[in-house]
């Protein structure tokens, strides 16, 4: 481990009192360049609390957002071994998800530290549930959002999550924009698995696979009005999948005259990194009325 001059762990007032006053004499842009700064000095460690938490209640709304959206372990609360609390009000992601501000609340819900290590199901519907739709919209970007929570948003007849049908499409075509995350998911279902493949990369390899596979069949379900075709092009370019999963589709699609994936661009089985061609479906198709 590596100890900078301004590692959490050996902050002294000395240190704090210097930043303190780098913080205050700078501007909205200066201070976000602290912060940054201090965060990709360290990656293991965070920034001293006392900064942070400067940021946390800055009166400039872009430094809440930009701490919001990218801030590390911002949980400055303790917990005992019995599982008390200590320092409840350290918890800087409960102070950004009460500010006033609508935006910050959203930029939170897109930063990946607060759906956990391994983004699981049931944190991410926990979010989806307490949130507005502008909060669900930064959700489904946020990289770490948990394929459950995505695949039930893409199925048009589900009603666990309680959304109509536009917002439904609203945050499906949203998460076609999560190139971070698709581009990764594809890297994992189509890459070469190497000379000495484990159980776990099979598995994974599998399973990546069939979420993308997934969205390409729930896609073409979708009930038939105007939303329908931009969402299955949005899909058929955004998402690589298999040769058996786009000839089902495209038997399906060919039975519901739906648009077909060999008629739309990026569905060789690349990352369908999108064009600004593409770019321009998404942004007509999210703002149908």
């Amino acid at each position: 481990m590596t100890i900078h001059r301004y590692t959490f762990s050996f902050s002294d007032a000395y240190v704090l009192a210097e930043l303190h006053r780098r913080y205050d004499s700078a501007g909205p842009e200066g201070r976000i360049a602290l912060l940054r700064g201090l965060y990709e000095q360290d990656e293991d460690h965070r920034p001293p609390y006392e900064i942070v938490a400067l940021a946390a209640d800055d009166s400039h709304a872009e430094v809440r957002c930009w701490l919001a959206r990218n801030g590390r372990y911002l949980d400055y609360s303790e917990r005992d071994a019995d599982g008390s609390v200590t320092f409840p009000d350290r918890n800087l992601v409960d102070r950004l998800n009460q500010d006033q501000d609508p935006f910050v609340k959203a930029c939170l819900r897109e930063n990946p530290d607060i759906l956990g290590f391994f983004g699981t199901s049931e944190v991410s519907k926990r979010w989806f549930h307490q949130s507005s739709h502008l909060e669900r919209l930064a959700l489904v970007r946020n990289v770490k959002v948990a394929e459950d929570l995505i695949l039930l948003l893409f199925d048009a007849s589900d009603t666990e999550l309680a959304i109509d049908l536009h917002e439904r499409f609203e945050l499906c075509c949203a998460f076609l924009t999560n190139r971070a995350l698709l581009d990764e998911k594809a890297k994992q279902a189509f890459a070469s698995l190497g000379d000495l493949p484990t159980v776990w990369d099979f598995a994974s390899s599998r399973d990546r696979s069939r979420f993308l596979s997934s969205l390409w069949t729930l896609a073409v379900k979708w009930p038939k009005d105007r939303r329908e075709r931009y969402l299955q092009e949005a899909v058929y370019v955004g998402v690589p999948a298999d040769d058996g999963t786009k000839a089902e589709v495209y038997q399906s699609s060919s039975r519901r005259s739906a648009p077909h994936p060999t008629s739309a661009h990026g569905c060789s089985g690349s990352l369908g990194i999108l064009t600004p061609w593409h770019e321009g479906i998404m942004m007509r198709t999210c703002a149908l009325p």
